[in-house]
């Protein structure tokens, strides 16, 4: 990584706004939904079995064993449960017997631009980070040859309110044009809004980090809450941490694995 001048920016990315920036050449794209895709093919190859439109509304603990019932009436059995449960993971952590962690849903638009726009953006371009410590908009291409701008970040009480609205859409356009110098109204072509489910501490409201924890108070269990961005670049690593901590209880229980 190097701090680059206004002139640098420009022989890298002459589209790219800003005085001076972080170059971070290891910096990468991808799409996320063929990414969760494929890792649900490689579970799938490996034995896992899904049960879509199944919502988890009870769980007990037996003779070493957990039952969750579900939304259909259905019950399975299992030894080991992972909570990864995205919006609802604070939820199933307090039917697990972890705190019922408090969380905001914050969320962001987004202006998806047309190809002709991408022609003009080669590398993905962030703002400095703002006084809370986070980014606003910024624009990123897409492996498609789009350009993503946005998002904005704002609290919503609904846990799937994926409305748009025309005030925030304003204001993606101005503060995205800061970042990306081609963003035209006559290369919008659609928007969306996603929500980040950030864990807060209930006193302050301030942001806390992802929380990925087992313990022998409750068996059998490895908890992940507040996984919000960038949790699709941390996804495997969590994954991995997730996966050490069930194997090591398990030999401790075992004596193998």
């Amino acid at each position: 990584m190097e701090v680059i001048d206004k002139k640098r920016i420009e022989e890298i990315d002459p589209h790219a706004g800003g005085e001076f920036a972080l170059y971070v050449p290891s910096s990468g794209i991808l799409d996320p939904m063929e990414y969760t895709i494929a890792l649900a093919e490689n579970a799938c190859m490996n034995g896992a079995v899904f049960c879509f439109e199944s919502e988890a509304e009870d769980i007990s603990r037996k003779d070493g064993f957990y039952e969750i019932r579900d939304s259909k009436g259905a019950v399975y059995r299992t030894r080991w449960i992972v909570n990864c449960a995205g919006m609802y993971a604070s939820k199933l952590s307090a039917m697990l017997g972890y705190p019922d962690y408090p969380v905001k849903g914050f969320k962001g638009e987004y202006f998806v631009l047309d190809k002709k726009a991408g022609a003009f953006l080669s590398i993905p371009v962030y703002p400095a980070p703002n006084d809370n410590g986070g980014f606003s908009t910024h624009a990123t291409p897409t492996i498609d040859g789009n350009v993503l701008v946005g998002p904005d970040s704002y609290i919503t009480e609904g846990p799937e309110d994926y409305a748009v609205t025309k005030e925030h859409m304003d204001g993606l356009f101005a503060d995205g044009r800061k970042m990306f110098k081609e963003m035209k109204r006559e290369y919008f072509i659609r928007n969306f809004a996603g929500i980040r489910w950030k864990r807060v501490d209930p006193q302050t409201g301030a942001v806390l980090d992802f929380m990925l924890e087992s313990d022998d108070a409750h068996p059998n269990t490895v908890n992940l809450v507040g996984i919000e961005s960038p949790g699709v670049t941390c996804a495997l690593p969590l994954a991995r941490r997730a996966v050490k901590l069930l194997i090591e209880k398990e030999k401790a229980l075992t004596g193998g694995f």
